[in-house]
């Protein structure tokens, strides 16, 4: 059973009202997080009861600062986007069913997670237009893929509900990581990403958990997510220019992303109050020369995740404050990731190489 979140349950996939990607309508959800469970599944109490959980490790992304914005950077996912968190979800479906064969309509970057996610089954990659694939996922599709024009194969496309479950993840950490931030802005072309974000706040609201975000909906302007009429969620919009400024500050910084995320990241910039969801990469011929207690601490994690207060106690060569800086600057830049772990009464960063 599924549900348009505007007009409520529907059979379909696809509301017959609105033509809107409909959700997976959960009867029951309790916010538990189960940590020893791998990737996304961590949440399975939140998500959908599948027979099989297939994970490569999604999730768990860092909240950190890019020159001055909080980010929810889902570049430290499996194949470098949020996209494998919906891969996660989707595979285990398409396991569930037993399908050895299926076919999904071209989409960047997701089509790549995707086929990874799949491996071991037959996967067709309908392309109806070759100029529309970027160069970054031809090597895997068409090593690991075929690509089509038209499949008589069971579809698996990024907008569907299975997507939906596994993108509100991201809602679900950023309630976990206790985020202080008002605002969730999404990078909205299509709005499928915004849209999930409601479904999860909406899931935790539910499961009578305290996480009152709003979601932001970022967009260029002159465009309307399609997806996004008629929800209460907040559309932001951009124009070209501001886009262009973002892309070049940030890749005089070192920090590199795609346009879409630029939307995003100016988007929070502008609000002040919020977190971008955004896949943020570093430059590494951009970076600048790393001081020693930074090269110590990365020294210091090719032995493993430690806390910052471990490092320092493992090689008390410069101060705890001098690490703990250190640690920080490095998170921010992306170069080095961390897990929230209970030690005792308290949770704790534990820091490992990304």
């Amino acid at each position: 059973m599924y549900e348009c979140l505007r007009h409520g349950p529907t059979e379909e996939e696809r509301c017959p009202k609105c033509g809107a990607v409909a959700t997976v309508l959960l009867e029951e959800v309790a916010f538990r997080v189960e940590r020893k469970e791998k990737g996304i599944w961590r949440y399975w109490s939140m998500l959908p009861s599948l027979p099989v959980r297939r994970s490569l490790g999604e999730g768990l992304t860092p909240l950190t600062s890019v020159d001055g914005v909080r980010v929810k950077n889902e570049r430290f996912n499996p194949t470098g986007s949020y996209a494998d968190r919906a891969s996660a979800l989707i595979s285990s479906y398409v396991a569930s069913r037993g399908w050895e064969r299926v076919s999904s309509l071209y989409e960047p970057d997701f089509s790549r997670s995707l086929v990874r996610y799949l491996e071991g089954a037959e996967v067709e990659v309908i392309a109806p237009d070759p100029l529309a694939l970027e160069a970054e996922d031809l090597a895997v599709l068409t090593s690991r893929a075929r690509l089509v024009t038209r499949s008589q194969a069971p579809s698996v496309d990024y907008a569907s509900p299975w997507s939906v479950e596994g993108l509100k993840t991201i809602a679900l950490e950023i309630c976990e990581q206790r985020a202080r931030e008002s605002f969730i802005v999404a990078p909205s072309k299509s709005g499928l990403l915004a849209l999930s974000l409601l479904k999860g706040l909406r899931d935790l609201e539910r499961a009578g958990a305290e996480c009152p975000y709003q979601v932001v909906g970022a967009s260029l302007r002159g465009r309307d997510p399609p997806l996004l009429e008629g929800l209460p969620v907040r559309v932001e919009k951009v124009g070209e220019e501001e886009v262009y400024e973002t892309l070049t500050k940030l890749s005089a910084k070192g920090f590199r992303v795609k346009p879409l995320a630029a939307i995003g990241y100016a988007v929070a910039s502008s609000l002040g109050d919020a977190i971008a969801v955004v896949t943020v990469a570093v430059r590494p011929a951009l970076r600048p020369g790393r001081s020693s207690v930074k090269r110590l601490v990365l020294s210091a994690l090719e032995g493993g995740r430690k806390t910052a207060y471990e490092i320092w106690k493992e090689r008390p060569v410069f101060t705890l404050r001098a690490v703990y800086k250190a640690a920080r600057e490095l998170e921010e830049r992306g170069e080095i990731c961390y897990d929230i772990v209970r030690k005792g009464e308290r949770e704790v960063k534990m820091y490992r190489l990304c």
